[in-house]
């Protein structure tokens, strides 16, 4: 898999050239947008740390004005940059969430989350725009380390931290409509708390009270299985070995449900899982990791019938490629169902891959409002504890937002780096670095060298569509849509 992100890689770089403009006549200006993206999103790509860094670098700063980011204006202006709406002096504007399409200027360098790399089409006007006023766009999500390919920004940790802490306090909720008050219930949300080390002291506090109390015999044993092994599973993974865990190999669980019953209630169980335990060949083979991914055809989802009949919560922190087998579908939960409500309890979809690997999560969640009962043998949604066989479900958008402050230091930390050789090659007259040129998505006009194929998804979106509407009219028919993301991008 990594062999083939690196050729993906190295094909940007090759059809992707530097510009050949020149920007001698005007000094290097940094400057940031103010986000509107949602009522939670308070981060910014730079704290006044880094804006003070730069200031005293002999770099010019502009911040535009904001009530809501986690910083107030004054700590940007105390850090020596200018406050002003205007931007228009900036040699490169940044964000994090898309900026709005009015307020994109003509002949301008942006660098922000833009969300069209896979040909959202929510996000395919924005990119339209983009072309049309000849803004030149990086997207932190493609700036990828040469040796490794992996992404150098982002958000993904602090997701995975946010989404494990706050699926502990929807278990809990989750568990007490079943009749079980459990330490789980004294975890708050994310957001109220002041900072990670906060959040950290709450879980620690809370695994205490666990290995000390204890859970229900009936309960036992608790276990969660994760899947992803980015940043995002990072996180989720960090929080999860706060609490007392007892690792075991995923294949075991069955041998697991039987050992020492009933006396395992002071520690929760932990499986890490790969691509062997989500699934197999459908010839009955061995599983090959390369043939996997080379050939996901061959292969069905196995995680159903092997590891979700043993599994209390599942954090999921890997998006999904439509081309492989689906982590749980829709028909399956209903079979784990069917004889009573599943041992599945809570769910949490870090990535938020709605209609994705978990085919039954559609519904965005929200950090005042995180979770959702789903019931998989009616199908319908309802509020957590209304019944007690539903699945309490996460699928939280932007959930590092909850922890804005920190989250915004440590995006800012691995951007300075990158930031600051861009403006060493402005001042030369450079447009950009080469680290920089697989990230650039639009310049001069156009989508750039290896975002051509954008365009070709867009059109062949539109060719289905088509065809889809024609079916309609001509005949009854019945559509497979197949929605995903197209690559693992945490």
């Amino acid at each position: 898999m990594l062999s083939n992100t690196r050729s993906v890689y190295r094909q940007r770089c090759a059809v992707i050239r530097p510009s050949s403009c020149s920007l001698s006549n005007k000094a290097p200006v940094v400057g940031m947008a103010r986000e509107t993206y949602g009522n939670w999103e308070r981060r910014a790509p730079l704290i006044p740390d880094h804006v003070r860094e730069l200031t005293e670098n002999g770099y010019k700063v502009i911040v535009q004005p904001s009530n809501r980011r986690v910083f107030p204006d004054s700590q940007y202006r105390a850090a020596g940059a200018e406050v002003r709406n205007d931007l228009s002096d900036a040699s490169v504007i940044l964000g994090v969430k898309q900026v709005p399409i009015p307020n994109l200027m003509d002949n301008q360098t942006y660098m922000f989350f833009s969300h069209t790399m896979k040909a959202q089409e929510q996000n395919m006007p924005l990119l339209d725009a983009c072309i049309a006023k000849n803004v030149t766009l990086f997207d932190y999500e493609c700036i990828l380390n040469p040796d490794n390919a992996k992404r150098m920004v982002g958000f993904g940790e602090y997701a995975g931290i946010v989404g494990l802490v706050d699926m502990l306090q929807g278990l809990g909720q989750r568990l007490l409509a079943d009749g079980f008050s459990t330490p789980f219930l004294d975890i708050s949300a994310c957001y109220t708390k002041k900072s990670l080390t906060e959040v950290e002291e709450m879980v620690v506090s809370m695994g205490l009270k666990l290995k000390d109390e204890g859970l229900s015999e009936f309960l036992d044993p608790i276990v969660f299985s994760f899947t992803g092994d980015g940043n995002v599973g990072k996180g989720a993974k960090k929080m999860f070995e706060l609490l007392p865990v007892t690792m075991v190999d995923p294949f075991e669980l069955p041998a697991l449900m039987e050992k020492e019953k009933g006396k395992r209630q002071h520690t929760v169980y932990g499986c890490y899982l790969g691509p062997e335990h989500l699934a197999r060949r459908k010839d009955g083979g061995a599983f090959n990791k390369e043939e996997y991914y080379k050939n996901p055809s061959l292969y069905e989802g196995s995680f159903h019938d092997t590891i979700a009949p043993y599994t209390t919560a599942v954090v999921n922190g890997k998006y999904w490629d439509a081309r492989f087998p689906r982590l749980l579908t829709t028909s399956q939960m209903r079979n784990l169902s069917m004889n009573g409500r599943p041992r599945i309890r809570a769910i949490a979809d870090i990535p938020c891959d709605l209609e994705g690997s978990l085919e039954f999560c559609g519904k965005l969640t929200t950090l005042e409002n995180p979770f959702y009962e789903w019931d998989a043998m009616t199908g319908k949604n309802r509020n957590v504890g209304d019944s007690n066989r539903g699945v309490a479900i996460m699928s939280m958008d932007t959930p590092a937002t909850a922890l804005s402050r920190d989250a915004s230091k440590h995006f800012g930390d691995n951007l300075m780096p990158i930031l600051k050789n861009l403006l060493t090659a402005q001042s030369m007259g450079l447009p950009h670095t080469p680290l920089l040129t697989p990230a650039m998505i639009t310049h001069g006009k156009e989508l750039c060298g290896h975002y051509q194929y954008i365009q070709q998804f867009r059109e062949e979106r539109e060719r289905l569509s088509s065809d889809i509407s024609q079916q309609r009219e001509n005949k009854p028919h019945r559509v497979l849509l197949l929605q995903g993301h197209l690559f693992d991008s945490m």
